[in-house]
């Protein structure tokens, strides 16, 4: 072997080529591609065209039942999900309006406890009704006797 070729890498295939020649030797010309042979049909019988077409009729209704039931399964979560939303609606207004009466409820029994305190209930009874604190001359005890008894 000589100092220049190695056998291990070939650097000559990497070498730009002459025109119409690889790596120094003539290119192969190109074959054209062979056209195939089309392989006429069958001729079928009346009975196989009928169930051919049978099969395609059982297979669009098969299709059609599907999808339709498809579509119904998408329409009835989606109706769901509408009926859900309502209803949380529905619950947040209630709970908005059960927050309202409970501060209503705060408020009125908050005034009934005002109006009901014995300071109240001692000016209303003096200014309205016009009645004064007894005194304690005003008191009078009566002692009854165990044995007296009324008839």
């Amino acid at each position: 072997m000589t100092g220049n070729v190695s056998t291990a890498y070939r650097f000559d295939l990497f070498e730009p080529s002459t025109k119409g020649q690889v790596n120094g030797t003539a290119a192969p010309k190109i074959k054209q591609p062979v056209k195939p042979h089309l392989v006429p049909k069958k001729p079928r019988s009346k009975s196989a065209v009928i169930r051919e077409e049978k099969a395609a009729r059982v297979y669009t209704v098969k299709l059609l039942v599907v999808s339709v039931v498809m579509i119904l399964l998408v329409g009835s979560l989606l109706f769901g999900r509408v009926k859900i939303m309502e209803i949380n609606a529905e619950t947040e207004a209630l709970a908005a309006q059960y927050k309202e009466a409970q501060s209503e409820n705060v408020r009125l029994e908050s005034e009934v406890k005002a109006m009901c305190s014995i300071n109240n209930i001692a000016a209303y009874a003096e200014e309205k009704l016009g009645m004064i604190k007894k005194d304690c001359y005003q008191v009078n005890y009566f002692s009854v006797d165990d044995g007296a008894q009324g008839d």
